[in-house]
């Protein structure tokens, strides 16, 4: 039983040696694969680079003008004083031919002074006439101020009244000039640097599959490539 054993286990080992030297007196075999070679081709970048330019900008800047402009400033003037006419009369004289004829005037300011009245005399006969009559009136004071005319009935008159005058302080706008500083934006130029994009080429080695071949043994050929 032993013997059987050692009988097979040898023969096995003859077919394998049997086996390999066939395999390996068999022609080679061509075969087709693939290797990475290098190789060169030409790559577009793009590369940021400066270059000057003129910009344009404004700045303020200062100029001088001459404004017109208005004060009011204090003067003083002479004005009539105010006053109320309060009565115009014609009296007829009874024991002979003649008219009395006033202006009744109240004072209301806070002057005294002289007023002048001026009258205008129509007659009943049609002749006209001018006479003159003044009277001093206090502050707040009435008074009449008469004319006679003898000789002749009045029918009618009109008047002019010139008061006293008073000072007092107006206000008045007086034209006057200055000096004023003003700001205006002036346009400028000047030289700034900025960037843009420069398209390039380089050199760069890059890889791809190149097909070869080659002759190999059988074994070889089972063991790699089957």
């Amino acid at each position: 039983m032993m013997g059987k054993r050692w009988i097979a286990l040898i023969s096995g080992i003859a077919i394998l040696v049997i086996a390999s030297i066939v395999l390996c007196a068999v022609p080679m075999i061509e075969v087709t694969y693939y290797e990475s070679e290098p190789y060169t081709t030409t790559e577009t970048y793009y590369e940021s680079e400066p270059y000057t330019t003129t910009e344009t900008y404004y700045e303020s800047e200062p100029y001088t003008v001459t404004e017109i402009y208005y004060e009011k400033e204090p003067y003083t003037a002479s004005v009539p004083v105010d006053y109320q006419v309060t009565g115009v009369w014609i009296y007829n004289w009874f024991w002979t031919i003649g008219s009395d004829c006033w202006v009744t005037i109240k004072n209301t300011d806070i002057k005294s002074g002289y007023f002048y009245v001026t009258f205008y005399l129509t007659t009943e006969g049609g002749a006209t006439t001018t006479k003159h009559a003044s009277e001093y009136i206090a502050i707040g004071e009435e008074k009449d101020v008469l004319v006679k005319h003898p000789g002749d009935y009045v029918e009618t008159f009109t008047y002019s009244i010139t008061p006293p005058e008073k000072e007092v302080t107006k206000y008045e706008d007086v034209e006057k000039r200055r000096e004023v500083t003003k700001y205006r934006d002036v346009e400028k130029t000047r030289e700034v640097t900025k960037y843009k994009d420069v398209k390039k080429t380089r050199e760069v080695i890059e890889y791809k599959d190149v097909e070869k071949t080659k002759r190999v043994t059988a074994l070889e050929y089972l063991m790699d490539y089957w």
